[in-house]
């Protein structure tokens, strides 16, 4: 049976807890929301229809360095907002610089 992945995400709901409570044993403050969002991204194509199993997949495939990878990126932006709104836009570079790198890998 195939559905689109976030229709198994309901189905999937033990992989993302097991996912969850392994990277809070890192010491990551993640939620289940946080580990569904990054298997997502994981997927080739998120709208396609997958197995049961390639949604589990996804999820045990998340890595403590992707959440990491996230939250610099989500923290960077933050950073380029505020300095667009009250500085001179000197980080802007350097965003753009960690954006492109990160597209490459």
């Amino acid at each position: 049976m195939y559905q689109s992945l976030n229709q198994w995400k309901s189905h999937v709901s033990p992989a993302i807890t097991s996912k969850q409570d392994e990277l809070k044993q890192y010491g990551y403050q993640v939620s289940r929301d946080d580990v569904w969002a990054l298997a997502v991204k994981k997927a080739a194509a998120p709208s396609a229809e997958v197995a049961i199993h390639e949604a589990v997949r996804l999820v045990m495939a998340v890595k403590p360095h992707d959440y990491m990878n996230s939250e610099t990126k989500a923290a960077l932006k933050a950073s380029v907002q505020m300095e667009r709104s009250h500085g001179d836009g000197g980080i802007e570079s350097l965003f753009q610089e960690v954006m492109t790198h990160s597209t490459e890998n």
